[in-house]
C-alpha cells in the first residue's frame, strides 16, 4: 500500500472496517458486510474497461404494462439517455425496464 496514490482512502477504509468490527460480532453482520465487500469488487473488475462512460440505472415494476404512462416515460427516458452518451443499465425485468431497454435499443439503433 505504501505509495499507493490512493493510499489515504484505503486506510479510511481499513479504519472503518476497523471500527465496524468493535461493534460488530453477529456472523450475519459480517456476512453482508463480505457479500457487499465482493460485491463492490465484482463490479470494479466488471466495469473497469467502461468506467470513463457515464450510466444511468433504471429499475421499476415489472407489472408496468406498455398503456401505463410510466412505461413510455421509461421508454423516452433511455432514448434521451442514449442521445447524450450515457448507457442504460435495467434489471432486465418486464415492465418499466423493458420499456427502458426498448429505448436504448431504439435510440443505438438509429444513431
Amino acid at each position: 500500500m505504501r505509495g499507493h496514490p490512493q493510499r489515504r482512502l484505503i486506510e479510511r477504509a481499513l479504519v472503518s472496517l476497523l471500527e465496524i468490527s468493535r461493534g460488530e460480532s453477529d456472523e450475519d453482520s459480517w456476512r453482508l458486510i463480505s457479500g457487499a465487500l465482493a460485491d463492490i469488487s465484482e463490479a470494479l473488475a466488471v466495469f473497469h474497461s467502461r468506467r470513463a462512460t457515464r450510466k444511468i440505472t433504471v429499475f421499476g415494476s415489472a407489472r408496468t404494462g406498455p398503456s401505463d404512462p410510466a412505461y413510455a416515460v421509461a421508454e423516452e427516458l433511455a432514448a434521451a439517455a442514449v442521445a447524450e452518451g450515457f448507457e442504460v443499465m435495467t434489471g432486465a425485468g418486464g415492465g418499466v425496464m423493458e420499456a427502458a431497454n426498448r429505448g436504448r435499443a431504439v435510440r443505438a439503433a438509429s444513431a
